[in-house]
Protein backbone atom coordinates (compact mmCIF):
# COMPACT_ATOMS: atom_id res chain seq x y z
CA UNK A 1 0.00 0.00 0.00
CA UNK A 2 1.50 3.39 -0.95
CA UNK A 3 2.48 5.71 1.84
CA UNK A 4 0.46 8.92 2.16
CA UNK A 5 2.34 12.08 1.30
CA UNK A 6 3.50 14.27 4.14
CA UNK A 7 1.07 17.02 5.13
CA UNK A 8 1.63 20.31 3.36
CA UNK A 9 0.20 23.82 3.30
CA UNK A 10 -3.17 22.74 1.88
CA UNK A 11 -3.50 20.14 4.62
CA UNK A 12 -2.68 22.71 7.26
CA UNK A 13 -5.25 25.14 5.83
CA UNK A 14 -7.92 22.42 5.73
CA UNK A 15 -7.21 21.40 9.32
CA UNK A 16 -7.34 25.00 10.51
CA UNK A 17 -10.65 25.57 8.71
CA UNK A 18 -12.10 22.39 10.21
CA UNK A 19 -11.21 23.67 13.67
CA UNK A 20 -12.01 27.35 13.16
CA UNK A 21 -15.45 27.16 11.54
CA UNK A 22 -17.32 25.33 14.34
CA UNK A 23 -15.52 27.30 17.05
CA UNK A 24 -16.37 30.59 15.34
CA UNK A 25 -20.00 29.54 14.95
CA UNK A 26 -20.64 28.17 18.44
CA UNK A 27 -17.68 29.24 20.56
CA UNK A 28 -15.83 26.69 22.75
CA UNK A 29 -18.84 24.45 23.39
CA UNK A 30 -19.13 20.64 23.35
CA UNK A 31 -21.08 20.88 20.06
CA UNK A 32 -18.31 22.95 18.47
CA UNK A 33 -15.64 20.54 19.64
CA UNK A 34 -17.64 17.57 18.32
CA UNK A 35 -18.12 19.34 14.99
CA UNK A 36 -14.43 20.22 14.76
CA UNK A 37 -13.39 16.64 15.56
CA UNK A 38 -15.86 15.29 12.99
CA UNK A 39 -14.69 17.68 10.27
CA UNK A 40 -11.06 16.75 10.95
CA UNK A 41 -11.92 13.05 10.67
CA UNK A 42 -13.78 13.64 7.40
CA UNK A 43 -10.83 15.58 6.02
CA UNK A 44 -8.44 12.80 7.00
CA UNK A 45 -10.67 10.13 5.43
CA UNK A 46 -10.80 12.09 2.18
CA UNK A 47 -7.05 12.64 2.20
CA UNK A 48 -6.27 8.99 2.85
CA UNK A 49 -8.64 7.80 0.13
CA UNK A 50 -7.12 10.21 -2.38
CA UNK A 51 -3.55 9.27 -1.47
CA UNK A 52 -3.84 5.55 -0.76
CA UNK A 53 -7.31 4.51 -1.94
CA UNK A 54 -8.20 3.36 1.54
CA UNK A 55 -10.28 4.70 4.42
CA UNK A 56 -8.53 3.42 7.56
CA UNK A 57 -10.64 1.25 9.86
CA UNK A 58 -9.28 3.04 12.93
CA UNK A 59 -10.55 6.32 11.55
CA UNK A 60 -13.99 4.86 10.87
CA UNK A 61 -14.07 3.53 14.44
CA UNK A 62 -13.20 7.01 15.74
CA UNK A 63 -16.09 8.50 13.74
CA UNK A 64 -18.48 5.87 15.13
CA UNK A 65 -17.16 6.42 18.67
CA UNK A 66 -17.74 10.16 18.28
CA UNK A 67 -21.37 9.50 17.30
CA UNK A 68 -21.93 7.26 20.31
CA UNK A 69 -20.14 9.66 22.66
CA UNK A 70 -22.14 12.65 21.45
CA UNK A 71 -25.37 10.67 21.90
CA UNK A 72 -24.40 9.40 25.35
CA UNK A 73 -23.44 12.88 26.56
CA UNK A 74 -26.46 14.59 25.02
CA UNK A 75 -24.33 17.01 23.02
CA UNK A 76 -26.57 18.96 20.60
CA UNK A 77 -24.60 18.14 17.47
CA UNK A 78 -25.64 18.42 14.73
CA UNK A 79 -28.89 19.49 16.43
CA UNK A 80 -30.55 19.03 19.80
CA UNK A 81 -33.11 16.50 18.52
CA UNK A 82 -30.60 13.83 17.48
CA UNK A 83 -30.84 11.06 20.07
CA UNK A 84 -29.36 7.58 20.03
CA UNK A 85 -32.32 6.07 18.15
CA UNK A 86 -32.03 8.63 15.36
CA UNK A 87 -28.29 8.09 15.22
CA UNK A 88 -28.65 4.30 14.90
CA UNK A 89 -31.30 4.78 12.21
CA UNK A 90 -28.94 7.21 10.48
CA UNK A 91 -26.17 4.62 10.46
CA UNK A 92 -28.44 2.06 8.81
CA UNK A 93 -30.08 4.50 6.39
CA UNK A 94 -26.81 6.06 5.26
CA UNK A 95 -24.76 2.88 5.10
CA UNK A 96 -27.27 0.35 3.75
CA UNK A 97 -27.59 1.70 0.19
CA UNK A 98 -23.81 1.67 -0.28
CA UNK A 99 -23.56 -1.77 1.32
CA UNK A 100 -26.17 -3.07 -1.12
CA UNK A 101 -24.33 -1.47 -4.05
CA UNK A 102 -21.09 -3.09 -2.89
CA UNK A 103 -22.76 -6.48 -2.43
CA UNK A 104 -24.23 -6.24 -5.94
CA UNK A 105 -20.75 -5.84 -7.38
CA UNK A 106 -20.82 -2.05 -7.59
CA UNK A 107 -17.66 0.00 -7.54
CA UNK A 108 -18.04 1.10 -3.93
CA UNK A 109 -15.25 0.37 -1.51
CA UNK A 110 -15.77 -1.13 1.91
CA UNK A 111 -14.21 1.94 3.53
CA UNK A 112 -16.79 4.15 1.82
CA UNK A 113 -19.61 2.02 3.22
CA UNK A 114 -18.16 2.04 6.73
CA UNK A 115 -17.42 5.79 6.65
CA UNK A 116 -20.98 6.66 5.69
CA UNK A 117 -22.51 4.27 8.23
CA UNK A 118 -20.29 5.69 10.97
CA UNK A 119 -21.21 9.19 9.84
CA UNK A 120 -24.86 8.24 10.21
CA UNK A 121 -24.12 7.63 13.90
CA UNK A 122 -22.79 11.16 14.15
CA UNK A 123 -25.44 12.87 12.03
CA UNK A 124 -28.65 11.01 12.77
CA UNK A 125 -31.35 9.93 10.35
CA UNK A 126 -32.28 13.13 8.50
CA UNK A 127 -28.78 14.53 8.17
CA UNK A 128 -27.44 11.05 7.38
CA UNK A 129 -29.79 10.80 4.40
CA UNK A 130 -28.78 14.30 3.28
CA UNK A 131 -25.12 13.23 3.55
CA UNK A 132 -25.78 10.12 1.46
CA UNK A 133 -27.63 12.02 -1.27
CA UNK A 134 -25.19 14.94 -1.36
CA UNK A 135 -22.13 12.68 -1.34
CA UNK A 136 -23.47 10.52 -4.15
CA UNK A 137 -24.38 13.55 -6.28
CA UNK A 138 -20.89 14.95 -5.78
CA UNK A 139 -19.39 11.53 -6.56
CA UNK A 140 -21.46 11.27 -9.74
CA UNK A 141 -20.27 14.75 -10.77
CA UNK A 142 -16.66 13.63 -10.24
CA UNK A 143 -17.28 10.48 -12.28
CA UNK A 144 -18.77 12.51 -15.15
CA UNK A 145 -15.84 14.93 -15.04
CA UNK A 146 -13.38 12.02 -15.20
CA UNK A 147 -15.23 10.48 -18.14
CA UNK A 148 -15.18 13.82 -19.95
CA UNK A 149 -11.43 13.96 -19.40
CA UNK A 150 -10.99 10.59 -21.10
CA UNK A 151 -11.22 8.07 -18.26
CA UNK A 152 -12.71 4.70 -19.09
CA UNK A 153 -15.87 3.48 -17.40
CA UNK A 154 -13.86 0.76 -15.68
CA UNK A 155 -11.46 3.26 -14.05
CA UNK A 156 -11.93 3.83 -10.33
CA UNK A 157 -11.67 6.97 -8.28
CA UNK A 158 -11.70 7.90 -4.61
CA UNK A 159 -15.31 8.27 -3.45
CA UNK A 160 -14.57 9.19 0.18
CA UNK A 161 -13.81 12.86 -0.63
CA UNK A 162 -17.27 13.26 -2.16
CA UNK A 163 -18.91 11.42 0.72
CA UNK A 164 -16.95 13.48 3.26
CA UNK A 165 -18.04 16.70 1.58
CA UNK A 166 -21.64 15.48 1.64
CA UNK A 167 -21.33 14.70 5.34
CA UNK A 168 -19.88 18.14 6.08
CA UNK A 169 -22.70 19.84 4.15
CA UNK A 170 -25.30 17.73 5.96
CA UNK A 171 -23.80 18.56 9.35
CA UNK A 172 -23.82 22.26 8.53
CA UNK A 173 -27.38 22.22 7.24
CA UNK A 174 -28.64 20.26 10.26
CA UNK A 175 -27.40 22.92 12.66
CA UNK A 176 -29.96 25.66 13.32
CA UNK A 177 -27.08 28.09 13.90
CA UNK A 178 -25.58 27.29 10.51
CA UNK A 179 -28.91 28.01 8.82
CA UNK A 180 -29.00 31.44 10.50
CA UNK A 181 -25.45 32.15 9.33
CA UNK A 182 -26.18 30.97 5.77
CA UNK A 183 -29.35 33.04 5.48
CA UNK A 184 -27.57 36.09 6.88
CA UNK A 185 -24.71 35.74 4.40
CA UNK A 186 -27.02 35.25 1.41
CA UNK A 187 -29.46 38.02 2.34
Amino acid sequence: MPEAPRPGAVDLAAACAALACPLALWGPTPAALAAAAYLLMLWWAARQDLARRVVPNRLVLCVAALGLLVAACGVPFPDAGTGLGARLAGAVAAGAPLALARAAGGAVGGGDVKLLAASGLVLGLRAGLVALATGLVLGAACAVALLLRGARGSDSFALAPSLAAGCAVAAALASPDAIVVLTTVTA
